[in-house]
């Protein structure tokens, strides 16, 4: 696998994994696209091709935690309408 940095190219060999064939990320690569350990990663093939990506989170802590928000302030009202 090639992936270019700033006009630096670094190559990594696929390794058996399992019945799986891995390739892994040099930290400075995971550094400069803000990638950790348990993200999910989207691949695009194109010929022989490959561009990876990380998968955007289609509700995001924030939402969630504005979400909790309002839930907690208005805890009483939502009881409310459940028991109707």
């Amino acid at each position: 696998m090639t992936l270019t940095k700033e006009n630096k190219v670094i190559e990594r060999k696929l390794r058996k994994v399992g019945n799986s064939l891995a390739v892994t990320i040099p930290m400075e690569v995971l550094q400069q696209i803000g990638l950790k350990e348990g993200d999910t990663l989207e691949f695009d093939t194109q010929g022989e091709k490959v561009t990876m990506k990380k998968k955007q989170e289609v509700i995001t802590k924030s939402f969630m935690e504005l979400v909790k928000g309002i839930c907690d302030k208005n805890d009483e009202a939502l009881k409310e309408l459940v028991d109707k």
